[in-house]
């Protein structure tokens, strides 16, 4: 069954839904093939009248799906640089004929493609689409959107000297962070040592503070719990919710550490994972909380001790 014959544009909806479901179900072999689906699929993506999130979408994230194996990696960056390409011209004028509405609607579905494809990129692994990155985090300044899906991809599947460059454009310019927060998951051990660094900004230590919870894993947790003593409270209260989002039973002290910071974000942090995981090790710290002179440390602790029937 090849997509390219069916002329899904002048079928009926009955006609059309049918040839959605063989789309479902197609299995990917040749990457000729898969070139030939995409281009399809986007031909009808832009057709006037049609859903950019509708069953066309969808069935770009099953084919994306399918891009997993090695034999696919030269055409996924084939189609990386071709909708780079679009992203990049889409502030350029369009035919005089062209609305702001229709402008609007190819910049939504060039973006979702290029965020389904960089998706593939980053679970298939794909270091061949590397350099392509680099090239488009160089060029992307005034294009937020392409700046957070380049960082997002070579901060997950590049070279540690990747992860280093992201790190010197944020100390450089912390507004990246605006980019950077919805997209990286920068390793732990380079963010922590800039954490700690004298001559790190303010700014960007909180823009890289910001990724701590992304990056944390139950077997690197122990990392960010010297962090917990860190001077700035915005750090303190970041690594307290890193660390939150990891407890498990046994970890009981590491949630008494972030009560004891005195820091009422971090206290909020771990009062949530406090109750819903109780235990009687947390009395006698929460217990200390009500002497707090911050009154909402003193109502949550009061609240988490009346509640568990320890007050």
């Amino acid at each position: 069954y090849f997509y390219s014959k069916t002329g899904v544009v002048q079928k009926t909806e009955d006609e059309k839904n049918h040839i959605y479901q063989k789309l479902h179900d197609l299995r990917l072999e040749t990457p000729e093939q898969f070139l030939a689906i995409y281009e399809e699929l986007i031909r009808l993506q832009e057709q006037p009248g049609q859903d950019p999130y509708g069953n066309t979408a969808q069935v770009l994230e099953l084919v994306f799906l399918q891009t997993d194996h090695p034999k696919f990696a030269d055409a996924l960056v084939e189609i990386l640089r071709r909708d780079f390409a679009a992203l990049s011209s889409e502030s350029s004028a369009d035919t005089p004929a062209a609305t702001d509405v229709l402008r609007k609607r190819r910049s939504q579905i060039a973006r979702q493609r290029f965020g389904a494809i960089t998706s593939a990129c980053v679970r298939a692994k794909n270091k061949r689409a590397l350099p392509l990155l680099r090239l488009i985090l160089d060029k992307s300044d005034n294009n937020p959107y392409l700046q957070a899906e380049a960082f997002g991809v070579l901060s997950r599947i590049g070279d540690p000297l990747d992860v280093e460059d992201i790190i010197r454009r944020i100390k450089k310019d912390p507004r990246l962070g605006a980019a950077l927060r919805y997209a990286a998951v920068i390793a732990a051990e380079p963010v922590i040592r800039e954490l700690n660094a004298p001559q790190t900004s303010t700014e960007a230590k909180h823009v890289l503070a910001d990724s701590l919870y992304g990056s944390i894993r139950r077997e690197n947790m122990e990392k960010y719990v010297p962090l917990l003593g860190h001077s700035d409270p915005y750090i303190v209260a970041r690594a307290a919710s890193a660390l939150c989002s990891q407890y498990k039973p046994g970890d009981e002290a590491i949630l008494i550490k972030i009560v004891e910071t005195g820091n009422r974000e971090a206290h909020t942090w771990a009062i949530r994972a406090i109750d819903q995981n109780w235990s009687e090790q947390f009395i006698v710290p929460l217990k200390k909380s009500l002497s707090s002179t911050d009154r909402g440390i003193r109502g949550q602790s009061e609240y988490v001790l009346k509640k568990h029937n320890a007050l």
